[in-house]
């Protein structure tokens, strides 16, 4: 007798999870291993790799397609953001910065997405800044503005104050 599986109990196809709100654990599990952050039980979210890594280079474009793939869910885009903070620092402002702009213009409108992980964004912009100060162009300036812009619009509070240091 052939069992009838229901649909909620077959894994998520790419695009559910990139439009789901949750996500269960282990699917977020696998999808933060990608981007080099793990999380035990009943720990926070931490990068294992630090700035200055010689191999990430090699993992730039499964990095990329995981963070276009799966960065505008609002639970494993903390996960970018864990990954920007610490050894994917080396990926901005170039590829990093564009990445993060793609995000931000898609999810422009979702309140809630900037409510749970807008402060953070804003961390990660300004370790940018004041990391990469002397190597980011204008056209990064304005990816940061605008990122900044959106941040603004949904309500981050510490967007304002990141958008009134750049100002000067």
């Amino acid at each position: 007798m052939v069992e009838q599986t229901s649909r909620d109990s077959l894994p998520l196809s790419t695009g559910e999870a990139r439009q789901r709100r949750h996500v269960d654990r282990e699917y977020s599990l696998c999808v933060f291993i990608l981007l080099f952050c793990f999380s035990g039980d009943f720990r926070p979210l931490v990068c294992v790799i630090d700035e200055g890594w010689k191999p990430l280079q090699r993992f730039v474009p499964i990095v990329e397609r995981a963070i276009k793939t799966f960065g505008i869910n609002s639970t494993l885009y903390l996960g970018v953001l864990r990954f920007f903070k610490r050894g994917g620092l080396d990926l901005m402002p170039t590829p990093g910065l564009e990445w993060l702009g793609t995000i931000a213009v898609e999810k422009k409108q979702d309140q809630d997405f900037w409510k749970s992980n807008g402060d953070e964004t804003v961390e990660v912009l300004k370790l940018v800044l004041a990391k990469r100060a002397d190597i980011l162009t204008a056209s990064h300036r304005e990816t940061i503005t605008l990122i900044t812009d959106i941040l603004v619009d949904g309500g981050v509070r510490g967007a304002g104050f990141l958008q009134q240091d750049q100002s000067r």
